[in-house]
């Protein structure tokens, strides 16, 4: 049985909360991808060690900062990103937002999908001499993680407390293990100089922003599990300010002398072959039920805001679950592990603004009138909603296209400024409303 409808339109119930510690387990799951192992060797390497952890580290705590934000609007309010759309931008305004999630978590589901067939199948060959079909793996990959996204995520929970100690007590042997083999000292990784001038600083920083924005602005799925608002804002600081950090980075030093593009690549010439295949499964298998979850409840979203709540019945949840898997496994098929940075700067690009109207609509503002959570009572549109939105693009369009280094590498935080500050001064107060508190709410 599907549990995905549970709360894909409904606020999470007080008893039905997470702790603390589980859901930064769960976050840190979410977040420490395979695409984030191979971004974060990839700015080293080309950087320099002081450099790239300098620009990494830079962004990681700007998005912490609106993690924390976001995080904070989930646990207060229960409710989906998808669903706060749904408040924000109206029934049919929210058409436009839950459609760029949709979008944007199909993608990085199928970014990651790639990536782990790639290391499947690269391992699999070095160690073993197999030489197995990359469409096979991307197949079987994607029916096992849409069998998990099935049972809800009581069942995502449950893999991340599972997974998440084993592969970071994983992580650190290997980089305990690798420092004696490697060709180059510990020492010498500390002072790596740069060795490419095809990525800047400032392009690092910017797609490091831009892609884990993207992760920020849908916080709220996991942070709506919290069991406080003050809680959901901790969660988020903590887990991307400095745990996520922390564990890619040193879980990649050992792979920074290995010369290979990929970080499983470069664990397998280390010969840690038999720690590959475990840290891919786990890697890619925590963060992707979560981007097939994203994607699910956003499609099941997007029905009833265009055709009416009731065909919402019955088997739908199982068909937005299988159609956002079938989507994400085609374009893995077809390959977009070849454009992973400019893929960065679109999320960075597409979501932000998004988050922006509803920072302001849910934290700056923070007034609610009475019977907020009841979503079937909002309207079709919210027009000062979508303007600010669309101020929050341009903006953020303005600013990637600018001369120069320093304000396209913002241009994230830009967007989403942009349209928060665009909402503050169009909406109406009659929308808001006189009655009921955000901080009166449980």
């Amino acid at each position: 049985m599907n549990k995905l409808g549970n709360h894909s339109r409904d606020p999470v119930p007080l008893g039905e909360r997470r702790s603390s510690a589980a859901l930064v387990n769960f976050t840190n799951s979410v977040y420490c991808s395979l695409p984030a192992y191979d971004h974060v060797i990839r700015v080293i390497v080309a950087l320099g060690f002081t450099a790239g952890i300098t620009a990494l580290w830079s962004a990681f705590i700007l998005a912490a900062v609106v993690n924390a934000v976001t995080g904070y609007i989930g646990a207060r309010t229960g409710l989906s990103s998808a669903n706060i759309n749904l408040y924000t931008f109206g029934r049919y305004g929210s058409i436009f937002p839950n459609l760029i999630i949709l979008v944007v978590s199909t993608v990085w589901f199928a970014l990651t999908l790639e990536l782990f067939a790639d290391g499947v199948k690269f391992t699999a060959y070095q160690w073993l001499s197999l030489d197995l079909s990359k469409a096979l793996v991307i197949a079987i990959a994607s029916i096992i993680t849409t069998g998990i996204v099935f049972f809800g995520f009581t069942a995502m929970d449950w893999l991340s407390r599972i997974a998440m100690p084993f592969l970071i007590a994983t992580l650190l042997l290997i980089a305990v293990l690798a420092m004696p083999t490697m060709s180059v000292s510990l020492e010498q990784i500390l002072s790596l100089p740069a060795s490419s001038s095809a990525l800047s600083p400032s392009l690092a920083f910017g797609a490091t922003l831009g892609a884990f924005m993207g992760g920020v602005c849908t916080f709220p799925d996991t942070a709506r599990y919290a069991r406080s608002g003050r809680g959901g804002g901790l969660i988020g600081a903590a887990s991307l300010g400095f745990v996520i950090p922390l564990v890619l980075i040193v879980s990649v030093m050992p792979s920074i002398s290995g010369g290979q593009a990929t970080f499983i690549e470069n664990l397998v010439q280390l010969e840690f072959s038999a720690y590959a295949l475990p840290i891919l499964i786990l890697a890619a298998f925590t963060t992707n039920v979560m981007n097939l979850f994203m994607g699910s409840v956003a499609t099941l979203r997007l029905i009833p805001a265009s055709l009416g709540d009731h065909l919402t019945a019955g088997r739908k949840d199982d068909l937005s679950t299988l159609a956002c898997a079938i989507a994400g496994t085609v374009i893995a098929w077809v390959g977009i592990s070849d454009h992973v940075i400019q893929f960065f700067f679109f999320i960075g690009m597409i979501l932000p603004p998004v988050a922006g109207v509803y920072i302001a609509r849910f934290f700056l503002i923070r007034k609610f009138a009475d019977g907020w959570l009841d979503l079937s009572r909002v309207p079709r549109f919210r027009s000062h909603s979508i303007i600010a939105l669309a101020i929050g693009v341009i903006a953020g369009l303005v600013a990637l296209f600018t001369e120069g280094a320093v304000v396209p590498a913002f241009s994230s935080l830009i967007a989403l400024c942009a349209a928060a500050i665009g909402y503050l001064l169009l909406h109406e107060e009659a929308d808001i409303g006189a009655g009921g508190d955000l901080d009166r709410r449980p």
